[in-house]
């Protein structure tokens, strides 16, 4: 998850589903929703450049989203 700039850590706070991987069948793929991808993105990225502490999380969560995919998008 290079293109989103995700640590596995914090991936793995995401739901997914399961597939078996052609590749190496020992280990199980993994699919994520990118609706889901794209909030982290937007969360982490508000959080990292202090949204948070201008906009109320819990009150302006659709303004906070947005701002930080766009400050993700303009890197």
């Amino acid at each position: 998850m290079s293109y989103f700039r995700l640590k596995e850590y914090e991936i793995d706070t995401l739901p997914y589903v399961t597939f078996d991987n052609e590749h190496n069948p020992t280990v199980p793929g993994k699919s994520y929703n990118l609706a889901n991808l794209h909030a982290l993105v937007s969360r982490k990225f508000a959080f990292l450049h202090g949204l948070d502490e201008k906009l109320d999380p819990r009150a302006r969560e659709i303004e906070l989203l947005k701002r930080g995919w766009e400050l993700f998008d303009a890197k």
